[in-house]
């Protein structure tokens, strides 16, 4: 039996107040695998939600620019999901990870399946 996520976590919902905690966390990649030099910070919404179809703004990871979209294969997300996964965790982990920073637990059930 297929269960749809909750209604937060479905495409297109919008929450400012929690891409504005989100947004006070440094990069979860830079981490493992420190950027060049210091980068603006983007919030990445879950990748693999369908074609041009933005995830809910509960499913962000905080990602400096060069993780994000300009480090290119393995480095950058946007270059290629897998190999990024492989390297820094998958983003289902990570939003994982800040959710139980902010104390959020109702959607652990839900991400722990992917």
């Amino acid at each position: 039996m297929f269960l749809k996520p909750p209604i937060e976590l479905r495409r297109g919902y919008k929450s400012p107040k929690h891409l504005g905690k989100v947004a006070e966390f440094t990069c979860m990649a830079c981490r493992i695998e420190p950027a060049p030099r210091a980068r603006r910070l983007n919030l990445h919404h879950l990748c693999g939600i369908g074609a041009g179809q933005k995830a809910s703004d509960l499913l962000v990871l905080p990602l400096c620019e060069f993780h994000h979209q300009v480090g290119g294969v393995s480095h950058a997300i946007h270059a290629g999901v897998e190999i990024w996964e492989e390297k820094f965790g998958t983003q289902e982990s990570l939003i994982l990870e800040i959710h139980e920073k902010l104390g959020i637990e109702i959607y652990k059930n839900f991400l722990a399946k992917k």
